[in-house]
Parts: structure tokens; C-alpha cells; sequence
């Protein structure tokens, strides 16, 4: 027999993939938690003629549903619910002597009183079913780590709900001597049997995770067992599915993510990039075709607008200033020169000087204003 437990995050979105695992594994008896559905939201795909099925649904929040092949059992299996549940989290099956059962344990984020509640009365019903002399198989989202190897070092909070002491004792408790995790029974010691996967960062690719579904079984039961694994394969959900009694299968490889940092930009011409992020003001404009200059830096841009607009304009500045008063001149364009020339042209002393040309328009080699002409 080969008992499978998957926490699908949504009937309706996995209802393909879920199709393609039943008919690849083909597992004979399925649990399935946190359907999200009700009864008739439930795929039609997922209504599988060779499979008696139990949706135990409730719209749009948790759900549980059990599988069982038509060929294990000679007439419709009935199906129940213990006296403790809530919110459709529980469904079981009696095999004989066997009970199969399919249990979403709350999350614990928003009512944790009522996740130990629910905890203590599955474990007090799992005693009672030892009690009577029969076996069970307990299959689902505990959401609760067993122990800290069930977490990866970087996701270990102390205070964290699902890793807290209360509940790692409660858990414990359902064991007692009457269960046994079976994943643990195979590989004590592996340290990255994980289940479940943030949303995030790749950290489902990194295997970096918690252990949160289990296949718990009576002592009878587990002896006959031959492998317990999780299952690692690339799904879009963020849970695993976990068979039991299946052939190992090699575990997806990490991959490593590549980052840009907030600062770069894709463009081939940045040498700085992380500097122009912390430079306000707009972005300068690019050179205009034709003009022949070349394609600058951006850095450099803006390292040289950011210097002081006086010095800017005044180391790039080439006007001709007037002579202040009281201040000497000397050369061709003095006015002693100036009046010497106007004699021997037969000009009046002191009267207008000959009109000249003066260039008003400047060629300008850089940025800043046009310079001032003297008049």
C-alpha cells in the first residue's frame, strides 16, 4: 500500500498537477489538506472514477479530503470526522482494523489557543483509538516542527508559531509510545527533510525550509513500512507532497540567484552606477546627434553639475570685462593710444572713436551663460 499526503494551498489551482502526480504515482491512498474549495468548486478533473473520494470542503479556508483505490475496498469505505473537529480539518476512513485519517492542523498565526486545543484533543483521540486496540495512520499539515532539525538555520525563530515549546510538546505528545514519524524512522538524522517553502527569494530551489507534513503511524503499522520520503520535485505549490512506502527519488539541485543592485541600471555606458542614485536632480539630457562631441559618463555629468554653479560658471567663463575706474591700461588699446591715432587721423581729441566690429556672439565650447560683453 502507498499513502501519500499533500497540502495542495488551493484545489483549483492544482488541479492539474495533481491529476499528473494520481496518474504517475498512482498512490493508493491519498490526504489532501487546505483544499480552499467547497464541494462544488471541486474540479471535475479531480473526481477520478478508480478513487472513492471524500471532499470535506468549506469555501475559500482549509479543507481536507480523503482517497482511497476502488480496488482496497469491495464496497463505498465510510468515512467520518472525530467529535473534535472544526472548520472541515479532520476526515477518517476505518479499514478493518486500520484508521487512515487526513488532518490540516490550524496555522496558529491568528487563534493560537485554538491550534493547542485542536492539537490536544487529536492527541487525546489517538490515544483512545490505541486504547481499543487498533492502528492508525496519521497523514497532513501538522504545522508545527518537530524539533529544530526541522527547520533550516536560517528560518530558526525561537518565537516563531510553529516552532514555539508548547507545541513541539503537544506534538510529542501525540506520539507518546502509540505513533511514530516515519520520515524519521528512515533518515534520523538528515537535516533537509523539509515540506514547506516560503514564496520567496528562491528558497524552494535552495531548499531552505520547515517540515510541516508528516506520516505518522502505530508501531504494528510503521514495522511493515518500507521508505518515507518528501518528495522534491519542481511544483508551482509551496508544499510537497510526502509518500509513504515509495522509491526514493534524487532531490531537485539548489540554484544560485543572481542579483542587480537597486543602484545599476542596464546600460553599457555606466562605469559608476551605484553613485547615480544618490545625485538629485533630473537626469542630464544626451548629446545631440550630429553635434560631434562624445557620449560622456553620466557620473561625470553629474559630478560636474553638482560642483557650485559660481565656480562652474566661473572657471568656464571667457567674456572681456570692462577696466574698472581709477584702474591703468596700457597697450594698442589704451586711451592714450587710442588718442594718438584719432590725431593723426585729423579726428577732435576726445571725440567718438572709429565704429568697430565687436563679436557678440561668441562661439560657446561649454556649458553655462553667454558671457558678458563690455560695452
Amino acid at each position: 500500500m502507498k499513502i501519500a499526503t499533500w497540502n495542495v494551498n488551493g484545489i483549483r489551482a492544482r488541479a492539474a498537477q495533481l491529476c499528473e502526480w494520481l496518474e504517475r504515482d498512482q498512490p493508493d491512498v491519498v490526504c489532501l489538506q487546505e483544499l480552499k474549495a467547497t464541494a462544488a468548486q471541486i474540479p471535475a478533473e479531480c473526481k477520478l472514477a478508480n478513487y472513492h473520494a471524500y471532499w470535506h470542503c468549506l469555501k475559500g479556508y482549509s479543507g481536507v479530503s480523503l482517497h482511497i483505490r476502488r480496488d482496497l475496498f469491495a464496497i463505498d469505505p465510510a468515512f467520518s470526522h472525530p467529535p473534535f473537529d472544526m472548520e472541515s480539518r479532520i476526515v477518517q476512513v476505518e479499514h478493518g482494523n486500520l484508521v487512515i485519517a487526513s488532518v490540516y492542523v490550524p496555522n496558529g498565526g491568528k487563534d493560537y489557543p485554538a491550534k493547542l486545543r485542536f492539537v490536544t484533543q487529536l492527541a487525546a483521540w489517538a490515544r483512545r483509538l490505541h486504547a481499543e486496540g487498533r492502528e492508525l495512520v496519521l497523514c497532513g499539515d501538522m504545522n508545527i516542527a518537530r524539533t529544530d532539525m526541522d527547520v533550516h538555520p536560517k528560518e530558526r525563530k525561537p518565537n516563531a508559531v510553529g516552532q514555539r515549546p508548547e507545541e513541539r510538546a503537544l506534538f510529542e505528545q501525540l506520539l507518546g509510545e502509540h505513533l511514530m514519524d516515519m520520515s524519521r524512522v528512515f533518515e534520523p538524522d538528515n537535516p533537509n527533510l523539509f515540506t514547506w517553502w516560503a514564496p520567496w527569494r528562491n528558497l524552494r530551489a535552495r531548499n531552505i525550509g520547515w517540515r510541516l507534513d508528516y506520516v505518522l503511524a502505530s508501531p504494528a503499522t510503521a514495522r511493515r513500512a518500507t521508505s518515507c520520503l518528501s518528495s522534491c520535485e519542481r511544483r508551482r505549490a509551496c508544499w510537497a507532497p510526502v509518500p509513504w512506502g515509495c522509491t526514493r527519488s534524487k532531490p531537485a539541485s539548489p540554484a544560485s540567484a543572481r542579483w542587480r543592485p537597486s543602484g545599476d541600471y542596464p546600460d553599457e555606458h555606466h562605469s559608476t552606477r551605484s553613485a547615480l542614485r544618490i545625485v538629485k536632480g533630473p537626469r542630464p539630457k544626451a548629446a545631440r546627434k550630429g553635434s560631434g562631441s562624445t557620449v560622456q559618463s553620466k557620473a561625470r555629468i553629474w559630478a560636474s553639475l553638482r560642483r557650485p554653479v559660481k565656480a562652474r560658471n566661473s572657471s568656464k567663463r571667457s567674456a572681456v570685462t570692462a577696466p574698472s575706474a581709477g584702474s591703468s591700461q596700457t597697450g594698442p588699446g589704451s586711451p592714450e593710444a587710442m588718442a594718438a591715432a584719432m590725431a593723426a587721423s585729423g579726428s577732435p581729441a576726445g571725440g567718438p572713436p572709429p565704429p568697430t566690429v565687436q563679436d557678440r556672439s561668441p562661439a560657446r565650447t561649454s556649458r553655462g551663460p553667454r558671457p558678458r560683453v563690455a560695452a
